[in-house]
């Protein structure tokens, strides 16, 4: 059963040294058809933020919190991402991500209640630089009421 999300609302989560090797840039790529109609590599697609934003500050540990370590529970899900670039990403380069849940909305449905939360990430090169900032929005519903 998922935990109450308001109990996360201000929490921040440091993260860790993540480096975005070069294969992973590649599978990545490949499976998000990152090509040119000429077959031509365009490099890193921006969408691979998402792997380095999840394991530099480990989404998996908000996403664990928010089931209260059910994985099974079908209680979480994605509502969507944003980014903000200030350079591309780069194969090889290691990231530093943070990050932080300044929002938790209660919102009512169709099918009942349900929360929005809101994760935000600071990523930058492992020297301190900017990379990017994105935001993520997970759903969560909550138990009948």
């Amino acid at each position: 059963m998922s935990i109450d999300p308001t109990r996360l609302e201000g929490e921040t989560f440091e993260g860790r040294s993540f480096t975005l090797e070069p294969w992973m840039a590649y599978l990545w790529m490949e499976a998000t058809a990152g090509t040119d109609p000429d077959g031509d590599e365009l490099g890193v697609p921006p969408t691979a933020a998402v792997l380095v934003a999840r394991e530099a500050a480990s989404l998996s540990t908000i996403e664990n919190r928010l089931r209260g370590g059910e994985w099974d529970e079908p209680s979480v899900f994605l509502g969507g991402h944003r980014f903000s670039f200030s350079q591309p990403l780069s194969a090889g380069t290691t990231y530093r991500a943070s990050a932080e849940i300044p929002s938790v909305e209660r919102k009512f449905g169709s099918s009942g209640a349900f929360h929005v939360v809101t994760v935000t990430y600071d990523v930058t090169t492992d020297d301190g630089v900017s990379a990017y900032e994105m935001e993520t929005k997970l759903v969560v519903r909550g138990p009948e009421e």
